[in-house]
């Protein structure tokens, strides 16, 4: 499967012909969420393009890390 629709890219960026390097990665924060304070899961995905240039291919945001 492509790493595009593992990540839920869909067509909206190639990853094979400009991202050769991609990197994801999670942080922990806690929101408050309805009154109450919960912690969510932020993930990351960042490519290095050909021109060694960082550019921000995804953000999302899930209840807890796995979710």
């Amino acid at each position: 499967m492509p790493l595009s629709k593992t990540l839920g890219l869909g067509n909206r960026v190639r990853l094979m012909r400009c991202t050769p390097v991609v990197y994801l990665d999670c942080i922990h924060v806690k929101i408050c969420d309805a009154g109450t304070v919960r912690t969510k899961a932020v993930y990351l995905a960042l490519g290095l393009n050909l021109s060694s240039e960082k550019e921000l291919l995804g953000l999302w945001i899930a209840q807890a890390e796995g979710g």
